[in-house]
């Protein structure tokens, strides 16, 4: 029995539905860095390849650590049962808060460096405001020139 059923199964069963939790949270992090910071087709689908491609790596070094490199049919459906769990309970109530915190952090955050940043913005705002007669008067000077030269042209 040995041959079909090796020794510490078990063991094996619970690290790939652990594995399919750590995904579930990983997606989930993919989930809420769409939602703070929107996203266009493009990279959705870069972040869904690099998603893709990274949980496929790190199943196959589970797979290898756990069951000597073994690859089983139930390996797969463990990790998925690890993930739709993960989805179904630890997700719905982790993603909103956890969404409405980063929400609140990064508004928290933006109105921070506003007021921090309105001496620079005031600074410069004055200083334009004293290099504008100058700037004006080099302008007028450039176009002075410029219709001259168009004049001299159509000569």
């Amino acid at each position: 029995m040995s041959i079909f059923y090796p020794p510490d199964q078990t063991q094996v069963f619970l690290v790939l539905f652990i594995f399919g939790v750590v995904v579930g949270f990983v997606y989930d992090a993919f989930r809420i860095k769409r939602c703070l910071f929107g996203c266009s087709s493009l990279v959705l689908f870069l972040d869904d390849l690099v998603f893709s491609i990274v949980s496929v790596i790190a199943f196959l070094f589970i797979v290898f650590w756990s069951n000597n490199g073994i690859v089983r049919w139930y390996e797969f459906f463990f990790t998925l049962l690890g993930f739709y769990f993960y989805l179904i309970t630890v997700s719905r109530l982790l993603f909103l808060p956890v969404l409405s915190i980063l929400n609140l952090f990064l508004s928290l955050l933006l109105n921070a460096l506003r007021y921090l940043l309105f001496p620079i913005k005031q600074t410069g705002r004055f200083a334009v405001f004293l290099l504008q007669p100058f700037v004006c008067c080099y302008y007028k000077k450039l176009v002075v020139n410029k219709m001259i030269k168009n004049n001299f042209v159509r000569m």
